[in-house]
């Protein structure tokens, strides 16, 4: 598990539509289905912004899809994510939160 939280973390922070820049991330995976991982991502960005973001995340292949801010938040999870998670990650449990941001 921990080989595939790495690796998604490196899927994630690759992307620029996560942060706007690379970024150093740590996963907390929810669970995968094939190529599909649904997870919790923290991430931060620096030079030359710096930027961060905490938040579930939808992982296909090397495709990342992070749910709206806002009124589009509730939705983009509902579509996202599989049925028996939505009130899970709408909750925002901390448990799901990646190792080192548990407290």
């Amino acid at each position: 598990m921990q080989a595939e939280e790495a690796r998604l973390a490196e899927v994630i922070g690759a992307d620029p539509g996560v942060l706007g820049v690379r970024g150093n991330c740590s996963v907390r995976l929810l669970r995968q289905v094939e190529e599909t991982a649904f997870v919790w991502a923290h991430c931060e960005g620096g030079a030359p912004v710096n930027t961060g973001v905490s938040a579930p995340m939808r992982v296909v292949g090397s495709a990342v899809i992070v749910p709206g801010d806002g009124t589009q938040y509730e939705r983009d999870i509902r579509a996202m994510f599989p049925e028996d998670l939505i009130e899970i990650v709408l909750d925002g449990d901390e448990s799901l939160l990646p190792g080192p941001l548990r407290q």
